[in-house]
């Protein structure tokens, strides 16, 4: 082992640059076995986000008489944008991830072993990765992308209520009833 690799992390190992393999939401993943170990369990990830999300949207839909509405338009088995949001869409991003993740990892030892960092900048180049640690490590936007997301539902849901979305635009947003 050379002498670099006790003083900075980023030469020491691997696993110092998995980006994709933390934050809080990896870690809760974890707690729930949802993930295990290295493993990046995407189709456990895939079922487990399908179950939270499209089926409690199903079975409201059944209890609200929607399921199969008189129209296509009124029917969320139906209804073909969701499916490429649920089916296609969230399933491609857990994908990518898998895939994205190790080349990152490839490519930030790629630059240290090459020579493309040089041995007076191994200090800058573990700050550089620590800050990227650091930030995917924050709680705050974890929390942030949630809240907005639970306030614009409230609020299309506030604006269906009072009857003001007699058309299909929203905020000025064509609103999918595929």
């Amino acid at each position: 082992m050379e002498w670099f690799q006790h003083v900075f992390p980023a030469m020491a190992s691997e696993s110092y640059l998995y980006f994709e393999r933390g934050g809080p939401a990896y870690r809760l993943m974890q707690r729930l076995n949802v993930v295990k170990g290295d493993d990046p369990s995407i189709a456990r990830r895939i079922v487990i986000f399908l179950a939270l999300t499209w089926f409690p949207l199903l079975i409201l839909s059944f209890f609200e008489g929607l399921a199969l509405g008189p129209t296509p338009e009124l029917s969320f088995l139906l209804d073909f944008a969701t499916y490429a949001r649920f089916f296609i869409a969230f399933p491609i991003l857990i994908v990518a991830e898998g895939i994205i993740g190790p080349r990152l990892t490839v490519a930030g030892l790629h630059f240290v072993r090459s020579g493309l960092v040089r041995e007076e900048d191994y200090s800058a180049f573990d700050a550089a990765v620590a800050k990227v640690i650091s930030r995917r490590e924050a709680l705050l936007p974890e929390l942030i992308i949630p809240g907005i997301s639970i306030f614009d539902a409230w609020s299309m849901t506030v604006a269906f209520s009072r009857g003001c979305m007699h058309s299909k635009v929203f905020r000025g947003v064509q609103l999918s009833n595929s």
